[in-house]
């Protein structure tokens, strides 16, 4: 039962983790945000360098593997969204402040390391 538990809450928080993000930054044009994100995607990637060694039984060596997948995407994600606002960008929720998402998307990007580019086309 405390597996279940904990596999739900670990779950959640990983749902939680994939709400797309919106980057605003005055005056940037889709081609300014697609250029520093990528720049910023880059980074993020080439700061995990992915060694893992993990050594004993399956069920330990499959956990530590997990663990470290998990630690990595959070690592990668709070290096890409470091980068994003040292570039000058401010990130907000994509539906958390109660705005109409479609009313006024000029100016307004989101994406990141393993989410898709929500920026109007």
């Amino acid at each position: 039962m405390r597996i279940v538990v904990k596999c739900a809450a670990l779950g959640f928080l990983i749902l939680a983790a994939c709400a797309p993000t919106i980057w605003d930054k005055s005056h940037a044009t889709q081609a300014d945000f697609n250029k520093d994100s990528a720049r910023c995607r880059l980074l993020a990637r080439g700061m995990s360098p992915g060694d893992f060694y993990a050594q004993g039984s399956a069920n330990f060596v499959a956990g530590a593997a997990l663990g470290n997948t998990i630690g990595t995407a959070a690592n990668q994600a709070a290096t890409y969204r470091d980068c994003m606002m040292a570039t000058g960008y401010t990130p907000r929720a994509s539906g958390g402040t109660g705005e109409d998402a479609s009313s006024d998307l000029s100016g307004h990007c989101g994406g990141g390391p393993s989410l898709p580019d929500t920026c109007p086309h």
